[in-house]
């Protein structure tokens, strides 16, 4: 009968960025706005398959290489900014760096789709990057570990750990042609990321406080 010692309350959202966006949603424009060594290089192997299948495919990344040189002194490290390096000179992929927030969330109104795929070992604890997304109606397919579960749940599409790439990009097809489905997703998804304001987190520390 006594309280927990911790409460998982999750992340917040400043809203004001992604009301009353103008930008107009671009088909078959995907996004990328996690660490790159968090899936990009699986992303990146699949891209020549999912390009035949969406000729007027285009990804967008947006994030840099800041934090990810600091451990450039691990062998393998340095062996995956390599790769990744090599794999973003296909045709369609574009390397936009850092930007601002305002900015990022306008990039995101204008995109069509996230995929943060598997298999990978990195798990995220909640996913920021997620919750901007589904706020600014981002389809989000993501690898069931870590938090995404809770994050995105059913308001994205999950892809199982063991889904082999050809599964993957199917899956991802088949939902970009439904738009029924993807305007259900989307609806719900933005709906929930704008309630999740950093003032109602706020509340439900000083509640759990008064309690």
């Amino acid at each position: 009968y006594k309280l927990p010692k911790i409460a998982i309350l999750g992340n917040g959202l400043d809203t004001t960025r992604f009301k009353g966006l103008k930008e107009k949603r671009i088909p078959h424009r995907f996004i990328w706005c996690s660490s790159p060594d968090r899936g990009l290089e699986e992303l990146l192997k699949m891209w020549p398959e999912l390009k035949r299948e969406l000729p007027n495919a285009k990804l967008e990344i947006f994030y840099g290489w800041n934090y990810f040189d600091s451990s450039l002194f691990i062998p393998s490290q340095r062996e995956v900014k390599e790769r990744i390096r090599e794999l973003v000179k296909q045709e369609g992929i574009n390397w936009r760096g850092r930007v601002g927030q305002v900015d990022l969330a306008c990039e995101l109104a204008k995109s069509d789709a996230l995929i943060y795929p598997p298999p990978h070992q990195f798990r995220e604890t909640y996913g920021i990057t997620f919750l901007e997304a589904q706020a600014a109606g981002v389809l989000c397919f993501y690898r069931q570990n870590g938090a995404l579960g809770e994050t995105i749940g059913e308001r994205g599409i999950p892809l199982r750990m063991d889904m082999p790439p050809e599964e993957i990009i199917q899956t991802v097809v088949s939902t970009l042609h439904n738009k029924t489905l993807c305007d259900s997703i989307r609806t719900k998804a933005k709906e929930y990321a704008l309630q999740r304001t950093w003032a109602k987190q706020a509340q439900k520390i000083l509640d759990l406080y008064e309690r």
